[in-house]
């Protein structure tokens, strides 16, 4: 049905505007005597209906079905039947009764258009998933073997670890310089080499550093950990103290008092 509100001009003064985000109510509108004679689910259907208009503003007119006022005012079909009749009444609307085929393109209009703006968003995502696809494989295929570098496959392995890592947190840095898998792992060697750590203890320091809220954020490229902060630490000895758990912490005492000169009971050498 096309559902016409009279007098439009009377709550939207303003034309040539396909869609308003308000309408034109005087204060004065409940004690309008038109009103006296409508039930609250009559005047609210009005209401309702003056807001439809608004959003495609045609002169106040908009196009809809039972269906569709059941559903947006929240009133019973009994309630929508009588209402639209009773507001015809009272010169406020007017309605004129369309094909059903019509009616149901029309209540369903919205939502059509809705979708096809949903489908066309879904298609542009799959276009950058494609495009991205070809760099995602040719990085994974760089960090699984590469016959032609001098790192081992842990090296490698951990070095594309790290970048997975460091591009969940920076992805903006994918086609930096010495943004790469081979890149990392070169540095992450020299950051081996400077500890006395091992591979695994190398794997260890990836894994704290991407539990730990602080250091995934500060500890990004493998580059910074030899840099020195003002307490004259490098970054890797920070993170290597953290790391330690109060029995590592015994331990060394431990061995610090098994390894030092003995003392006597007032502290003095012996």
């Amino acid at each position: 049905m096309k559902i016409t509100i009279n007098n439009w001009v009377t709550w939207l003064p303003r034309t040539g505007l396909k869609s308003v985000p308000w309408i034109r109510i005087p204060t004065s509108f409940a004690y309008e005597p038109c009103l006296f004679e409508l039930t609250n689910p009559q005047k609210w259907l009005f209401i309702f209906c003056v807001l439809e208009a608004g959003k495609v503003n045609k002169e106040g007119s908009f196009e809809c079905s039972t269906k569709w006022l059941i559903h947006g005012s929240g009133c019973t079909e009994g309630e929508i039947d009588e209402g639209l009749k009773a507001l015809e009444n009272q010169t406020l609307i007017t309605v004129m009764h369309t094909p059903v085929h019509e009616e149901h393109t029309s209540v369903h209009e919205e939502h059509t258009s809705v979708s096809k703006s949903k489908r066309k968003r879904e298609r542009e995502r799959k276009k950058e998933r494609e495009k991205r696809e070809p760099e995602k494989h040719d990085r994974e295929d760089r960090s699984s073997h590469d016959p032609e570098g001098p790192l081992t496959f842990c090296e490698w392995k951990l070095g594309s670890d790290w970048y997975d890592h460091a591009m969940r947190e920076m992805p903006w840095k994918a086609k930096a310089s010495g943004w790469d898998p081979r890149t990392f792992g070169e540095l992450l060697c020299k950051v081996r080499n400077s500890t006395g750590l091992s591979d695994e203890g190398m794997r260890a320091v990836l894994d704290f550093i991407s539990a730990s809220e602080f250091w995934t954020k500060n500890a990004v490229s493998p580059k910074g950990l030899l840099n020195k902060g003002k307490s004259g630490l490098r970054k890797i000895d920070t993170i290597l103290s953290q790391m330690k758990t109060p029995e590592m912490r015994r331990d060394e005492k431990l061995l610090e008092w098994a390894n030092g000169p003995e003392r006597n009971v007032w502290g003095e050498l012996v």
